[in-house]
């Protein structure tokens, strides 16, 4: 009884709050807090399910309100709860339950603001990065081709471009993840004549930092013709 009632009343309400908030100093606050439970359901068991239990009346129906902030910080909070499953579950619903939350990033992909736009390449990175060897090889191509596909070359905000590259970066911290890397470099020398100084900045990052973590020769990624055109066009 006790138990039940400091999940409910105090976890629960935490978890609202999480999303909700406005005050960005006490919403902060509140998600530090909850970063402690998601740290402690690598160390024990019945966190993940109390976890599941609580995010999801109030997660998924954070992503379909018309404020983008809470969008935004529901969105941040998956981030942290991923993947929400309960060591209680047949595999039968562990499999439903995944889908259900790949079905939810791609319809983040497509977020009609900006704001939310912008998480979306750290948590689908961030996934990768820290679940690669959980989320089939088949679902991490799909995520990551369909961010850089969509989130590249999103004609509204240079910001949204620009985290698309940012993110990326984070792949090349797990060398696991070295047979995804023609699906960002293909796109770079394209992406490297961008109209905005901050994601050309992004791609020069992240082809230093390919070539600093052996992931390849930043000439060999993008052809040394096009860095020089580049080059002439920079003032």
């Amino acid at each position: 009884m006790f138990r039940t009632k400091i999940e409910n009343d105090c976890i629960q309400d935490l978890i609202y709050h999480s999303i909700h908030l406005a005050d960005k100093k006490l919403l902060v606050s509140v998600q530090t807090i909850l970063a402690y439970f998601h740290h402690q359901k690598l160390k024990l068991k019945h966190i993940d399910g109390m976890l599941v239990r609580l995010y999801e009346p109030i997660l998924w129906r954070s992503f379909t309100v018309a404020n983008p902030e809470v969008r935004k910080n529901a969105l941040q909070q998956f981030s942290l709860a991923f993947p929400m499953l309960s060591d209680e579950w047949s595999t039968a619903q562990i499999e439903e339950s995944l889908e259900q939350q790949y079905n939810h990033i791609k319809n983040l992909i497509q977020d009609p603001s900006p704001v939310v736009r912008q998480e979306v390449p750290f948590l689908i990175c961030r996934m990768i990065v820290a679940y690669y060897d959980f989320i089939s090889p088949q679902t991490s191509k799909y995520l990551l081709s369909s961010m850089i596909d969509t989130l590249c070359y999103d004609k509204s905000s240079p910001e949204v471009r620009a985290s698309a590259m940012k993110a990326s970066k984070m792949l090349l911290s797990n060398v696991q993840c070295k047979p995804l890397k023609k699906i960002i470099f293909q796109r770079l020398p394209k992406v490297m004549h961008d109209t905005s100084e901050s994601v050309r900045s992004a791609v020069i990052e992240l082809l230093l930092l390919a070539q600093e973590k052996e992931w390849g020769n930043w000439w060999e990624i993008v052809e040394l013709e096009q860095v020089v055109v580049r080059l002439g066009m920079e003032r």
